[in-house]
């Protein structure tokens, strides 16, 4: 809902619905400025692959539960656990995954700012 002093509500039936690797994403706000969405992971899953967004951080919050990042592959590989009420900024270009190693859901917060992202945060198709 646009409001004309300035602000805009969007809620969660609004929302762009679509699901990465296990991760189920709710898009509420891409502008040129900065992508807004929240995630849910069950135990055991993991996201899709994000190869991190060129000109633009990312900052993740986990609201609930427990997360686990990897960046990087192979030998270069990094693991890092965010617990409820961590967050994290990964830097531009900055290649990772997101894993649900906890027993329950997970959920998290995802601002991309400017909003430089892959493909799939401005194409993708409502599920």
């Amino acid at each position: 809902m646009d409001n004309s002093n300035g602000y805009e509500i969007r809620r969660r039936q609004d929302t762009k619905v679509f699901i990465d690797g296990g991760e189920m994403v709710l898009r509420y706000f891409t502008t040129d400025k900065i992508l807004f969405s929240a995630s849910t992971l069950a135990p055991g899953q993991s996201s899709g692959w994000d190869p991190g967004h060129a000109g633009a951080h990312e900052i993740g919050y986990c609201a609930e539960g427990q997360i686990v990042l990897q960046f990087g592959e192979g030998a270069e590989r990094e693991f890092v656990q965010l617990d409820a009420g961590d967050a994290v900024k990964i830097d531009e270009g900055v290649p990772h995954l997101v894993f649900n190693p906890g027993p329950d859901q997970a959920r998290m917060t995802w601002s991309i700012a400017p909003s430089l992202g892959r493909p799939q945060f401005a194409d993708v198709e409502e599920a």
